[in-house]
């Protein structure tokens, strides 16, 4: 049930995901870190032989495999669940001690899922992530583990790009052969001796004829087998020899040849198909050598050469936006940019550079007018296509990430944009240093984005553990530390404490006016929400004379009609009013009214806002005592 915890109460279920024949999958929260993790517990009452050691084994290979295309396994476990009734499905007999695993939580849908709701798929879809799921099986392999289980329902796609799922059968290699690119292989046969040496595992429409007629001698060569049919049916829509009762299966995949794929899709590449059908081979040493050989071959073709007229049209449209963006018609420049992008990708494709700009400048000038959901799927679309083209941890990848991120949170997806800010920082911390510049102001958002994702305990947390590394790096000066400072203090007040966001906003007006003195935007901010927090504090006297201080500077420094001014402006009405002067609020009031309304117009929200405060504040009378 929900709220049931496991791991010695580390690990909270949340709420089941799905459920199969040995183990249930669900949401789950590892409590230690307040990250969303997916556990898989294992029927206690399950009548699959060695299911307890097919979970742990699929711990074992996917925990000590480092690909951004496996899905990563954080622990192992089994004791009691704790707390009230039994899982759904069980009865009283079964609850109590269960095997675990913990795994990262992903968001997405499988390569299965994708097919049933589309069909057969475009082919630079196929081929990059076909591209993927070999880069996934080189990094098994290499660390001596066969999957033996490749399929579509095994591949989950993300944001990120596919994730190979379920290592519950893998093999563990005592030798293997994996040839490298350069011509060497380790010489040995692949054997071990486990629980499931000589059993019959896998599924029928994906399983290469060793793994039926020898399953105890297997090689990486069965797992190109299992990619060559999922490849095959990306492409046309079904398994090379169909779906069906397995021994028919099995008899096909021994000794019928598959339909080549250009007779029933005649715009695949030769190249593509040469691959799929070798991949298919039914000896496995005609296959490709090795996974990372696959790689190789799927790299995507350059793309073919196009006449100078053709950049030349679309440089003039790059630059009528960027004369158009100089002068700010937001939408006027959202539109060009709508139209440039199909023209860039019909003719030169959908991963060259030109595309990639064309689609990162939609997505900016999409954000640019207020869209912050159309700008998140904007980058969404862009980041994976980027990375394949330079890489996951490129510092362009990285910063479009870190827009992906910041779009998903504008967009009202907090959570969201923590967990993805939080793979953002550990692949910033892997490709440029925990210290970087860059790091240290992802740490800044991913502790700002868990703080507005209701975890305001856990964003002090980070941005205090983050405080005196960015003053070490960066000085006491810096925009970083600042916010860092700011938004530390914001946090300690929604925890629940305003009188330690007081103290530490008192502080830092303090270090802000010996730094930058009374009227600098950073002190302003920071003496606003000393404002704020010590009116939360129970002081709205107090919090009014400072807010009558900071509208006289905010004036002076921002002008009468900037946006800052214009809300001291109705927070020092509101703290005059809390302390006990309602004539006093609703004069300020009457004053902020007639400006915003010259100022915004008659119907915008902050004109809205205050005419209803001076309402209340005209409409004010002491309580009786009766």
């Amino acid at each position: 049930m929900e709220g049931r915890l496991l791991g010695d109460g580390r690990y909270r279920l949340v709420r089941p995901l799905g459920k199969g024949g040995t183990a249930a999958v669900w949401e789950g929260v590892d409590l230690r870190i307040e990250r969303l993790v997916a556990i898989k517990l294992l029927h206690p009452t399950t009548s699959v032989p060695d299911a307890e050691e097919r979970l742990r084994r699929e711990a074992k290979a996917a925990g000590n495999l480092a690909s951004q295309y496996i899905v990563r396994v954080y622990d192992l476990g089994r004791g009691p669940v704790e707390d009230s009734e039994p899982l759904p499905g069980e009865g009283p007999a079964e609850a109590g001690e269960q095997v675990y695993i913990v795994m990262e939580y992903l968001r997405g849908r499988t390569l299965a899922q994708i097919l049933a709701e589309e069909g057969r798929l475009p082919v630079e879809r196929v081929v990059l992530w076909g591209r993927q799921i070999a880069m996934a099986l080189s990094t098994a392999h290499a660390a001596h583990v066969l999957h033996r289980d490749i399929k579509p329902s095994n591949v989950l796609v993300t944001d990120q790009g596919v994730k190979v799922l379920d290592f519950g059968i893998a093999r563990f290699l005592e030798t293997v052969r994996v040839p490298t690119l350069g011509g060497e292989a380790t010489a040995g046969v692949a054997t071990m001796a486990d629980l499931t040496r000589g059993m019959l595992l896998g599924t029928p429409a994906y399983m290469s004829p060793e793994q039926v007629q020898d399953p105890g001698n297997l090689d990486v060569h069965s797992d190109l087998y299992s990619l060559g049919c999922v490849l095959y049916e990306l492409l046309t829509g079904a398994p090379p020899f169909g779906h069906g009762e397995p021994f028919a299966l099995w008899t096909r995949h021994a000794k019928e040849t598959p339909r080549p794929l250009r007779e029933q899709r005649p715009e695949v590449p030769e190249e593509l198909e040469e691959l799929v059908l070798q991949l298919l081979r039914k000896r496995p040493e005609e296959r490709p050598r090795s996974a990372e050989e696959v790689v190789r071959r799927l790299l995507p073709p350059p793309a073919p050469p196009r006449p100078d007229d053709v950049l030349a049209r679309l440089r003039r449209q790059y630059a009528e936006a960027d004369r158009l963006g100089a002068t700010d018609p937001r939408e006027a420049v959202r539109r060009l940019s709508e139209e440039v992008l199909p023209q860039a990708r019909s003719l030169l494709g959908e991963d060259h550079i030109i595309a990639l700009q064309a689609t990162w400048r939609l997505a900016h000038w999409t954000g640019a007018t207020g869209d912050a959901r159309g700008a998140y799927t904007q980058y969404s679309q862009l980041v994976p296509r980027w990375a394949h083209a330079y890489g996951r941890v490129h510092p362009t990848t990285l910063e479009l990430r870190s827009l992906q991120a910041r779009w998903a949170g504008r967009a009202g997806e907090a959570a969201l944009a923590a967990e993805l800010t939080a793979a953002l920082v550990r692949d910033s911390v892997e490709a440029l240093g925990g210290t970087h510049r860059d790091t240290l102001w992802r740490r800044y958002r991913l502790a700002h984005w868990t703080g507005k994702a209701g975890s305001p305990a856990e964003a002090v947390r980070q941005f205090r553990e983050l405080l005196p590394v960015a003053r070490g790096e960066l000085g006491e000066e810096h925009r970083l530390v600042s916010r860092i400072r700011y938004r530390l203090a914001w946090w300690t007040g929604d925890g629940g404490d305003p009188h330690g966001a007081v103290r530490l906003f008192r502080e830092l007006v303090g270090d802000y006016l010996r730094l930058f003195g009374t009227e600098h935007p950073e002190t302003l901010a920071a003496r606003s929400g000393l404002a704020w927090w010590t009116s939360e504090a129970g002081d709205p006297a107090a919090a009014a004379r400072l807010y009558e201080d900071l509208v006289r500077d905010s004036v002076a420094t921002l002008g009468p009609e900037h946006a800052e001014t214009l809300v001291a402006r109705y927070n020092h009405a509101e703290s005059v009013g809390a302390a006990g002067d309602p004539a006093g609020a609703a004069r300020l009031l009457r004053e902020l009214v007639a400006d915003t309304t010259r100022v915004l117009g008659p119907d915008h929200p902050d004109t809205v806002a205050a005419h209803r405060a001076l309402e209340a504040w005209e409409g004010w009378r002491p309580e009786s005592d009766g």
